[in-house]
């Protein structure tokens, strides 16, 4: 199932094979050799107030939506005389739980590629030796001094963010995939 919203109103909500026939059906056709994605997210994102409207009102006037309040109706009448002890489930986590999570997606991710991770660790080392070998016994004069250590974070923030840049190749090269 399929549950399209817009400005917090339900658009559609069902199978995905009948999105463009819905669409269709009140007078917003797809064209041929469009994604039904893009199709569905462009009329969403660029649909005036009276085009978000109709589609608000032709919802609450679909048998989707009679039937989801029909589900919902009869989950009620079935809960009435139950313990509702599953609403008062906590779902709070403790930092090291998550932390625990987290460290072994990473060792997951380590173990898959070791070469990444050797490559990691080798260029971290560099960088480490090549900023302390630059900044080494810098002055501790108040004037001089002060203006060394703020070279030396300059540098480090620099590098840092430089670093990140390789996040970015991906998406310039797969540029193609985000226009539509």
């Amino acid at each position: 199932r399929v549950l399209f919203l817009f400005a917090g109103h339900n658009i559609y909500l069902g199978p995905s094979i009948d999105v463009l026939s819905y669409f269709a059906s009140h007078g917003y056709n797809c064209e041929e050799h469009n994604n039904p994605a893009d199709f569905v997210l462009d009329l969403l994102i660029e649909s005036n107030n009276t085009c978000s409207t109709k589609l608000q009102t032709a919802y609450l006037h679909s048998n989707m939506h009679l039937n989801i309040c029909q589900i919902i109706r009869n989950d009620m009448n079935k809960n009435e005389n139950k313990d509702n002890s599953l609403l008062k489930y906590n779902t709070f986590r403790t930092y090291s739980h998550e932390f625990y999570y987290v460290a072994q997606r990473t060792l997951c991710n380590v173990l898959r590629n070791p070469s990444l991770f050797a490559s990691q660790i080798i260029s971290v080392i560099i960088y480490c030796l090549f900023t302390g070998l630059i900044f080494n016994k810098l002055e501790t004069t108040v004037e001089i001094g002060a203006y060394n250590r703020f070279g030396a974070i300059f540098f480090i923030i620099s590098c840092q963010v430089l670093g990140a840049v390789n996040a970015l190749e991906p998406l310039i090269k797969e540029r193609a995939l985000f226009i539509h």
